[in-house]
């Protein structure tokens, strides 16, 4: 695989899509209450979050093995299945019992759309074992289409359904779903027409159980970084209130385009690792490095460009939403902070380190879980966003200093650039150009 191509078209395909959905939030800002937004938060993130508890960590096996060609991308498929039905009737006998609790801890929402966002939490899991299986096995148009389809289909019914007059939160949480059922059973279709071997696609116990147990040492540390990427939306939510949740998840989904780059990179750089796992711990170093670098840079000169443009669109056309900009001043710098986080655990995920990447998570968890317990009951969205910031920051550096020790590195260098990274910048954009050239002019010609 070609890190540099497979980021490059990754990042594209991310940073349309993300801006495809930024405009729609926008566009639902206008037509929901802050309220409104609040309840349409809550309901995404409740499956999110039961995708990072209940995913089994299998994903990241997926790209360790099927990137070093251990096992087939059908056979991690057919088990990716099996593992959801089998989610998905716990989770229906889970609420069964328990599922009032979430009435008593979102009274603000209806008790069937609770229920609903935790059922649809194996279909998420699911999609997600698909992407990753794709990009693993170098089917990256494959991966893209499946990316595309959720939001795409999401923001058309948001639309039309606002054009009609029906939209509300409720609506607009069921067209989130239908995207990604639609996307799941598309790219599983053409996984399956794409196979040149289907009779790979059966249950394989002992790929089960490898995958399981590279998941397993993986999962808590999985978890614990989603809970702390998402925790302080839902304590905003459950201690502020619905109205200041829904200007924090304003203030969050402008600043989650900061490390937007770095989420696309995560996964490609993690393949591109373990396809390489004989390389010399030099080389390993020195990509190690370059792309915390250049992510460094660029996360930050988007940061200051997302700030600003979001001045322009409170200020004019979302008054209603500015208390939403300064709670992004203070996320922006923990937003920085995560995309070379993401980079640096994508690296140990890819090395075959899973125990190290839990640590290092469970850490993260750790310090964000002490800056709100600490800072949202004092200062309400406004410390949730303070207290994102500082556990990113000192978790970031900690991990830097650790993978900087165990790739004989120095730390500084991944901060300051070199006279190397002109020249590799150059020949990478280079390689793009004749790749997009190739490629164009075979379309063309076709």
């Amino acid at each position: 695989m070609n890190l540099t191509r497979a980021s490059f078209y990754l990042a594209v395909t991310n940073i349309g899509l993300a801006g495809l959905t930024a405009l729609n939030f926008f566009f639902l800002a206008t037509n929901l209450s802050p309220k409104q937004l609040g309840v349409l938060s809550i309901l995404q993130t409740i499956p999110s979050v039961g995708l990072n508890l209940l995913s089994v960590g299998y994903n990241k096996a997926v790209i360790y093995y099927v990137s070093r060609k251990t096992f087939s991308v059908e056979t991690v498929i057919v088990n990716g299945i099996i593992i959801c039905i089998v989610l998905e009737l716990l989770l229906g006998i889970g609420l069964l019992g328990l599922g009032n609790y979430l009435s008593v801890l979102f009274p603000d929402i209806q008790l069937k759309l609770l229920y609903l966002a935790v059922v649809s939490t194996p279909s998420q899991i699911f999609l997600f074992y698909l992407a990753e299986a794709c990009l693993a096995a170098e089917m990256l148009a494959l991966n893209i289409i499946i990316r595309v389809i959720p939001p795409t289909v999401y923001v058309l019914s948001c639309v039309v359904a606002t054009i009609l007059g029906v939209i509300s939160a409720e609506s607009a949480f069921v067209f989130y779903l239908l995207g990604i059922l639609m996307a799941g059973l598309l790219g599983l279709g053409l996984v399956i027409l794409k196979s040149n071997n289907k009779r790979l696609f059966r249950p394989n116990l002992q790929a089960a159980k490898s995958c399981l147990g590279f998941g397993g040492k993986a999962q808590m540390g999985e978890f614990a970084h989603y809970l702390a990427i998402r925790l302080d939306l839902v304590l905003v939510g459950a201690w502020v209130g619905m109205e200041a949740s829904g200007y924090y998840s304003m203030a969050s989904r402008l600043g989650e385009t900061i490390w937007l780059v770095a989420y696309s990179a995560q996964s490609a750089l993690s393949a591109k690792v373990a396809q390489d796992f004989q390389a010399s711990l030099s080389n390993k170093g020195k990509r190690l490095e370059r792309s915390v670098r250049y992510m460094a840079t660029g996360s930050f000169l988007v940061g200051l460009g997302v700030i600003g443009a979001s001045f322009v669109v409170f200020k004019f056309f979302l008054p209603q939403y500015h208390p939403s900009f300064f709670l992004l001043v203070a996320l922006a710098p923990g937003q920085i902070a995560l995309a070379l986080f993401l980079l640096l655990i994508a690296n140990l995920i890819g090395d075959g380190l899973p125990l190290v990447a839990k640590k290092v998570r469970l850490l993260l968890f750790g310090l964000s879980v002490i800056s709100y317990l600490t800072l949202i009951p004092l200062l309400g969205a406004l410390g949730a966003g303070l207290a994102t910031s500082i556990a990113y920051i000192i978790s970031t550096i900690i991990t830097a200093i650790v993978l900087a020790k165990m790739y004989q590195i120095k730390l500084s260098a991944f901060l300051l650039w070199k006279k190397e990274d002109r020249e590799f910048i150059k020949s990478s954009q280079q390689s793009l150009s004749r790749y997009l050239a190739k490629h164009l002019n075979k379309k063309f010609a076709g």
